[in-house]
């Protein structure tokens, strides 16, 4: 997150003084015995829309990792997508009938 020495806050992709809207900690390995989580990162309500947008075109493209800890947008789009974090495997996978049969 970029503080001002004012404590204002900045969005950590555009830079703009901002509220922020949602943050997100990706893994910083692929080490999955033990991935180190890395720094946060902080967005504004627009970003985090392009953050939603990119999550949905990844989740597309067959793509099924997600972060340490999950934005807000990357929640939205794994659930329009109908998927569900598998904490065992650290990637996300397909809801099917029978998964929420279960739920």
């Amino acid at each position: 997150m970029n503080w001002t020495k004012d404590y204002h806050t900045r969005c950590d992709i555009c830079g703009k003084f901002c509220i922020l809207y949602d943050e997100e900690t990706p893994y910083g390995t692929k080490d999955y015995e033990e991935p180190e989580p890395l720094d946060p990162y902080h967005y504004c309500k627009k970003c985090s829309k392009e953050n939603y947008q990119n999550w949905l075109k990844q989740f597309k493209s067959g793509s099924r990792y997600g972060d340490w800890r999950k934005s807000d947008a990357e929640n939205k789009a794994a659930r329009k997508m109908n998927l569900v974090w598998d904490n065992s495997n650290f990637k996300y996978k397909k809801i099917t009938n029978l998964t929420k049969q279960r739920s």
